[in-house]
């Protein structure tokens, strides 16, 4: 019997630990000062064995935002009516497979493809509406670096930027939330140090 208790990210709501299972379709939620578990639910779309469904969990005010890993579907859970929302598809013609989200100050989620060569999805909360964003994408690939994977410890959200250190690469890219701007910069390290340029 696969692992009860697996996840990639959870959200800690008053004591209750809530999380998409790793191993098999299941919204779960753990009490986090006597252990117990239970399934709440199964994730619409996708079939009971099902596994690897949501790389992040993200909560907004009452809202629990679950971002998919290699699937395209964003599920959104309600916690005060406990019950799913409607959920929101993404095109797969923009992305596949992603690795990592964080929500910024504008209540947007960024949502990291594994490949450079990928558009970031943003999901507007509010709007319940996806579209991408391509500003990474086009910089990469006009440096021949689109086909660079990416990893979950290569991005990194702080103060309304999202920075993304390119795989076996000096390069870090940087995303200003509010304004879309891209730089890149060059990163070196030396004696546990970094520089960048």
């Amino acid at each position: 019997m696969k692992n009860p208790i697996n996840f990639f990210d959870a959200e800690l709501v008053n004591n209750e630990l809530w999380f998409s299972n790793k191993n098999f379709n299941a919204l779960m939620k753990m009490n986090s000062e006597t252990g117990e578990t239970e399934m709440v639910s199964t994730f619409e779309g996708f079939p009971p064995e099902e596994e690897n469904l949501h790389i992040k969990t993200i909560r907004f005010d009452n809202l629990l935002i679950f971002i998919p890993f290699f699937k395209n579907i964003i599920h959104i859970w309600n916690i005060e009516k406990n019950c799913f929302e409607k959920s929101v598809t993404i095109d797969y013609e923009k992305s596949r497979n992603f690795i990592n989200a964080f929500k910024d100050d504008n209540d947007i989620i960024w949502i990291i493809p594994k490949r450079l060569s990928d558009a970031i999805i943003l999901f507007d909360i509010e709007k319940r509406k996806v579209s991408s964003f391509d500003g990474i994408k086009e910089v990469s690939i006009s440096e021949n670096m689109g086909d660079v994977n990416l990893w979950t410890g290569s991005t990194n959200y702080q103060n309304n930027q999202i920075y993304i250190q390119a795989n076996n690469t000096n390069i870090c890219y940087s995303v200003d939330c509010n304004t879309k701007k891209v730089e890149k910069n060059r990163v070196f390290s030396h004696k546990n140090m970094c520089y960048s340029l």
